[in-house]
């Protein structure tokens, strides 16, 4: 519930991307998104909503009809049926800023064919989408990163997209070519969760997967790591407490926050959310275009695998409102 009285306005933004963004065939090359903005006594706090398409499975109509329907009445407990993106832009406004909070956390990188290799000896951990142009060519991607750091760890992502034959075809031919202690993880490997406990010499994340599990059937699977995404998974807090009930049950479990693609504002909320001792997937504004695309001056820093990031409250100064258009 939104304590403050200070008029909330709506905003859209079309930000351009460097490369195109590995999303389901999606060949974009800007990312469209809302920002709902809310004046206090001494600046803006900022919430981030931004639809990607082919991925959240909603329109930005939606989130824009759910987010206009929360101005009309921000002090009304949230609507349960909203989505996770309108929730998660919604608990931004909802979070406590502190002029004096630093935080720094470690991300991977993501494959690229062109990625050169600089950009990979900068990281410790490298995410793969693997499933989408058969197990050769996947096979012939880690060779091509491994080739360039032999040393990083690769977080391969399936999004449920192997049948349970080709993820054991596909582990034989990681086996065979003696590749298999560079992989960190397999993530979400089969569409159907009831065949993960017969992967138990693969180690395997669960991501879309986690959703769809009751949480005590994790212990079962033995996952290396739960990636959790706010916004598709009940918003800022929503995951905390998913995060906390974990924690809870004293499991050896990385828990790892994930990003889709927001700007630099998103990005701020998840590494609060972020557990400093682990490698998270926030190595998504590499697509972006800083300082000129970028919807906020002097937001987030980055060094090598490391995101830096100083909270404070924006003001008029700091937000690219050439950027934006009002709704």
């Amino acid at each position: 519930m939104i304590k403050s009285k200070k008029k909330i306005k709506l905003y859209t933004y079309n930000l351009k991307t460097k490369y195109p963004l590995p999303v389901f065939g999606n060949t974009s090359t800007s990312r469209k998104g809302f920002l709902l903005i809310q004046e206090t006594s001494n600046g803006y706090k900022i919430g981030e909503a931004a639809p990607l398409p082919s991925f959240h499975k909603t329109t930005f109509e939606t989130i824009q009809g759910e987010l206009i329907d929360f101005i009309r009445s921000p002090e009304r407990k949230i609507n349960n049926h909203y989505h996770s993106l309108s929730r998660f832009a919604i608990d931004m406004l909802n979070m406590e800023r502190c002029s004096t909070s630093r935080y720094v956390r470690t991300i991977n990188t993501l494959y690229r064919e062109d990625i050169s290799q600089k950009d990979i000896l900068n990281f410790q951990r490298i995410k793969l989408k693997v499933g989408r142009d058969g197990i050769q060519k996947d096979v012939d991607n880690i060779q091509d990163i491994l080739s360039k750091n032999p040393n990083i760890q690769i977080r391969l992502d399936a999004n449920c997209l192997w049948s349970f034959e080709d993820t054991l075809i596909f582990w034989d031919q990681i086996i065979q070519k003696d590749l298999q202690e560079s992989i960190e993880y397999i993530e979400d490997p089969v569409q159907d969760s009831c065949n993960l406990s017969y992967l138990s010499e693969i180690p395997l994340a669960l991501d879309t997967l986690f959703s769809i599990c009751k949480s005590e059937e994790l212990l079962e699977y033995s996952p290396v790591a739960i990636i959790l995404k706010p916004t598709l998974q009940g918003g800022f807090f929503n995951v905390k407490k998913y995060q906390e009930h974990i924690y809870e049950k004293n499991v050896n479990i990385q828990i790892i926050i994930s990003s889709t693609f927001e700007s630099s504002i998103g990005i701020s909320a998840l590494m609060k959310l972020s557990d400093p001792r682990m490698i998270h997937g926030l190595g998504t504004l590499q697509y972006f275009c800083p300082p000129k695309h970028d919807l906020v001056k002097q937001s987030i820093q980055q060094s090598r695998d490391q995101l830096i990031f100083f909270d404070k409250i924006y003001t008029d100064e700091d937000i690219r409102w050439d950027l934006l258009e009002e709704i």
